[in-house]
Parts: C-alpha cells; sequence; structure tokens
C-alpha cells in the first residue's frame, strides 16, 4: 500500500493476507493488525507522531500501533510511493482494489481527529408499523368502496 524505500526495497506498510503489516520496522507491534474483507469499504488512516510511533486506523478505531525508531515510517525522510511495490525481483505484488481518496495532513492526527474523520452510519428512518397498516388498510378500504 505505501512502499517508503522509494522502490528500492520492501519496508513499508502493507496489507498481507487482509492484515494490516509494517516491514522494515523495529520496534515492538500492538494492535490487532484490522482486517481488509474483499469487496467491503474500509476506511484506513495512517499516522506518525513525533514520538516515532505509526499508527493505523481501520474505521476510526486503532489496529496496529508501531514503534518505529529506525524511522522507516517517517514521512519527512522518506519518499512514500502508494501502491506502488519495488520493481526488483519481489516485484509485481500489487493486489486489487480501489481507492476514493487520499488526504495528507502535516500534522499527526489524535485519536479522536481520526474518528471525527469517520462519519456515523447514517440512520434510515423506518415508517412505524401501525402507519403502514393504517395505510394500507385505508388504501384498502378505498378500493372496496369504489367497487360498490
Amino acid at each position: 500500500m505505501l512502499n517508503f524505500t522509494n522502490l528500492v526495497g520492501d519496508n513499508g506498510f502493507y496489507a498481507q493476507n487482509h492484515i494490516f503489516r509494517v516491514f522494515g520496522a523495529t520496534g515492538p507491534v500492538t494492535g490487532s493488525n484490522g482486517y481488509l474483507a474483499a469487496n467491503v469499504d474500509s476506511r484506513v488512516t495512517l499516522t506518525r507522531d513525533a514520538a516515532k510511533m505509526f499508527r493505523v486506523y481501520q474505521n476510526g478505531e486503532l489496529v496496529l500501533s508501531v514503534s518505529d525508531p529506525s524511522n522507516i515510517t517517517d514521512f519527512g525522510q522518506n519518499v512514500a510511493w502508494f501502491f506502488r511495490d519495488n520493481d526488483g525481483a519481489n516485484g509485481g505484488e500489487a493486489n486489487p482494489g480501489a481507492v476514493d481518496y487520499i488526504r495528507i495532513y502535516d500534522t499527526a492526527l489524535s485519536l479522536e481527529e481520526v474518528r471525527a474523520l469517520t462519519p456515523p452510519a447514517a440512520q434510515v428512518a423506518e415508517p412505524a408499523s401501525l402507519a403502514l397498516i393504517s395505510a394500507g388498510l385505508a388504501l384498502l378500504g378505498g378500493t372496496r368502496r369504489r367497487r360498490k
């Protein structure tokens, strides 16, 4: 998904076997690693702060946190290639998928800011059952009246 080595190696952020991984980071990794299901939309948000913590949020929830003292995921020091893998022997590892949009911020977002990016699921108003039954009975009564 995101190669940080100017396409000369594999260090970067990837989805492997449907889970998120950071290759090349030497610090401890915590989290569930998320899960990218086929044909299911997900909002993936990446942040990296001054403490060298690279975090991955999926639909507003933290799913992966990686300490990166080796600065693999440092956007300021490394060229970041979106959806490109190195062109060497292991090139061509890309998976099919689609991207709606990419946003880049000049500061690390907090959990609250990441959650604010993910709007709550839209609630579809359902008519009350009694109102539906009443409307149906009124329609039925009206059609019977016209027949007589």
